[in-house]
């Protein structure tokens, strides 16, 4: 048993006792005596295991903690099927970046999903790695048991290593829980819009298609933006991603706005529909305007998606594609969080429910996080000079308008009733403070 074929076996998840048969079979193919071979699921179980075992030792043993001064922890709880059983089991892999590079600790098999048990078993590898005093910040899903006061994860974290850490919220999470949409309400799998395009898909022509802008009123909504969108969407289509119905959403986009895709116009056929993925919704919404013409729609379902395709279209993709830069985030949320609150000029319900979500998961507007605004490349000189003023300000001076918010757990409460106030009256600079250094 080699390295190379061990790891070949593991990556296509075939079993200790298929692999056997599978063994056999190559070795008589190639001429050798299966009878002076010794293989045997037990053995092959043995010798699998030391691999694997040397493997993570390997890296362990090569990893080092000189040049590492300020990580970023990662962490992110998953079902997935167990390796020796049919069953579910909670996943919890971890994760540390520094500089560009990413280094995996542990996927740890957790007996349950607490935010006790998940920092008992985070603080637990950073110690057998060393890691404790280099940790500088935190990236996580914004769910409670994450994100809880007292008893969080996060917060279980600060007590255990006695300090202070930055919240870096993951924003694809945060967009994915802002994101919604005015379809039938339903406690099944599926919207019922989805899985009647999704049927229709055999009969549909594929070269009958239209643009989402040969609609007067969505081109008179995009047409001072057509070119910037389509300039950002080819550039990113120049990138590689590591999920394909990214590039999918991207390539819809173009088409959507007229253009063609470096691929050409192709299209996929519609696939599973999740409610806990947007990215499936909005794959779907895009492809079935683009098709109108070959696919039935009522007025009323017309309407909608014509204006989720807008919101998608004009808002949503640039923030979701740039989302993974931190430094670009302080800006983009309260400029997102702007041009939604605009956005009723087009649709009234559905920036009402995409702002309800986004005002909960203002995190990187606080003092501590706007510093990366400093950063970001798109924010005018001007305005980073009077950030920097900002900074040298007695600090009481810095909160003129806090009346719209509370700064709590790290991360900006806003009320409801305020975002209107909020938006006309702050700009990024005025949430800079004698704390964005600290």
């Amino acid at each position: 048993m080699t390295v190379k074929l061990s790891s070949a076996l593991n990556r296509c998840k075939i079993s200790d006792r298929d692999a056997v048969h599978i063994i056999i079979a190559v070795a008589e193919s190639l001429g050798h005596n299966v009878n002076d071979i010794i293989v045997n699921r037990s053995s092959n179980k043995r010798h699998r295991e030391k691999i694997r075992w040397n493997l993570a030792t390997e890296i362990r043993d090569k990893f080092s903690v000189t040049n590492l001064n300020s990580l970023v922890l990662h962490w992110d709880g998953k079902l997935l099927n167990d390796l020796c059983s049919k069953q579910l089991v909670d996943r919890l892999p971890i994760i540390i970046s520094n500089n560009g590079n990413d280094q995996l600790l542990a996927v740890l098999k957790m007996l349950n999903g607490t935010s006790k048990s998940q920092a008992e078993a985070i603080y637990q590898t950073l110690v057998d790695w060393g890691l404790t005093n280099h940790v500088k910040a935190m990236c996580f899903n914004t769910t409670v048991t994450n994100t809880g006061r007292i008893g969080g994860t996060c917060a279980l974290l600060e007590q255990w290593l006695e300090k202070n850490i930055l919240y870096f919220p993951c924003h694809h999470h945060i967009l994915k829980c802002t994101f919604d949409t005015k379809f039938d309400i339903t406690s099944g799998p599926n919207v019922s819009l989805f899985l009647r395009f999704q049927k229709s898909w055999p009969k549909i022509n594929t070269e009958n298609y239209k643009s989402g802008i040969d609609d007067r009123f969505i081109f008179e909504k995009l047409q001072n933006s057509i070119d910037h969108i389509l300039e950002f969407c080819l550039n990113q289509l120049k990138l590689s991603h590591f999920r394909e119905d990214y590039r999918e959403f991207l390539e819809l986009t173009v088409i959507f706005l007229n253009g063609v895709p470096p691929r050409g116009v192709l299209f996929r056929a519609p696939g599973a529909i999740h409610h806990a993925r947007w990215m499936s919704k909005a794959l779907y919404t895009l492809k079935i305007f683009i098709f109108r013409e070959e696919f039935k729609l009522t007025q009323k379902d017309y309407n909608s998606i014509s204006s989720i395709c807008i919101f998608l279209v004009n808002l949503y993709i640039k923030v979701w594609f740039n989302a993974p830069i931190a430094a670009f985030s302080p800006r983009q949320d309260l400029e997102f969080l702007k041009n939604i609150f605009q956005y009723k000029t087009i649709d009234e319900e559905l920036p009402k429910n995409n702002l309800k979500k986004f005002v909960n998961h203002l995190w990187y507007l606080t003092s501590d996080n706007i510093a990366l605004a400093f950063f970001d490349k798109h924010i005018p000189h001007e305005t980073k000079t009077k950030m920097a003023f900002n900074i040298k300000r007695i600090d009481t001076e810095n909160f003129d308008g806090e009346e719209y918010y509370v700064i709590k757990n790290k991360r900006i409460y806003l009320d409801f009733n305020e975002v209107s106030n909020f938006i006309k009256n702050k700009k990024i600079e005025d949430f800079v403070t004698t704390y964005s250094i600290l």
